[in-house]
């Protein structure tokens, strides 16, 4: 009973490490009811995490992952740092990550662990390794879609979802980038084709991975209300617990298309 149980244990360690860091591509068609002259591949990375636990050989993986799938654009969606740049600084992280790179540009937001007395730091550092970092601001990709780009919940100065739409014009496709997926009732209502968010690890841990399901309104996955289709990705990074069980990291390519 003892060697069976130790064995089951080292199974289980094992498959968490393996599961946190081997991370898989997803896939996600989206039809917008608006005019698209031509589908947009949009690669989504979020939770990161960069810092002791996980650094310059995972951005490499995920730099040549998303390189295998020819994305248009490529986009974060926030706690790129775990709460500090030391290890980010220290190993150098800036030229692994500078390869990052799409046609249409790399852009990302700040989640609430990028917002831990370093938020300038991280977006200086972000766009030193030339990704654009959208602090509620909006931009036009490929003179068709519009991608908004929101600060976290921890952010008291941010612009509400209303007041952001403001800044683009709603007939063509909308994508609107945030760190949470705590905003959907309120994004829902809105002329938003695609919302793209992470945050939630998909519980990364069993059993959290079924208590936050019955506790959020989406955990993990894809969900559409009214006409926004909602993604919520479990993240690429691993925080500051370098397991995942029930989870696994990823990276999600989603095609934006037309239906008209």
């Amino acid at each position: 009973m003892r060697t069976f149980a130790i064995t089951v244990y080292i199974a289980i360690v094992s498959l968490a490490i393996f599961n946190a860091y081997s991370p898989v591509v997803h896939r996600l068609t989206v039809t917008s009811d608006k005019p698209l002259a031509k589908p947009m591949d949009i690669a989504l990375v979020s939770d990161t995490h960069l810092g002791r636990w996980f650094g310059n050989r995972q951005i490499k993986k995920m730099v040549n992952l998303i390189d295998a799938q020819h994305p248009d654009v490529v986009v974060i969606a926030g706690d790129i740092m775990n709460d500090n740049t030391i290890a980010y600084d220290n190993t150098n992280m800036r030229e692994q990550l500078s390869k990052l790179k799409a046609p249409l540009g790399v852009y990302a937001t700040l989640g609430n662990h990028d917002y831990f007395g370093y938020d300038q730091q991280i977006t200086q550092a972000v766009e030193e390794a030339g990704i654009k970092a959208l602090d509620n601001e909006s931009v036009l990709l490929d003179d068709s879609v519009w991608l908004v780009g929101r600060s976290d919940d921890i952010d008291r100065t941010r612009l509400s979802a209303e007041e952001l739409l403001t800044q683009v014009e709603t007939d063509k496709p909308v994508i609107f980038l945030e760190h949470r997926p705590s905003a959907m009732d309120e994004v829902s209502a809105l002329p938003v084709d695609l919302h793209l968010s992470g945050h939630t690890h998909g519980g990364q841990i069993f059993p959290l991975t079924l208590l936050m399901d019955w506790l959020t309104p989406l955990n993990y996955g894809s969900k559409k209300i009214a006409d926004t289709q909602f993604l919520v990705t479990s993240g690429y990074g691993i925080g500051p617990v370098p397991f995942r069980l029930g989870t696994r990291s990823e990276i999600w390519i989603i095609t934006l298309q037309s239906g008209v």
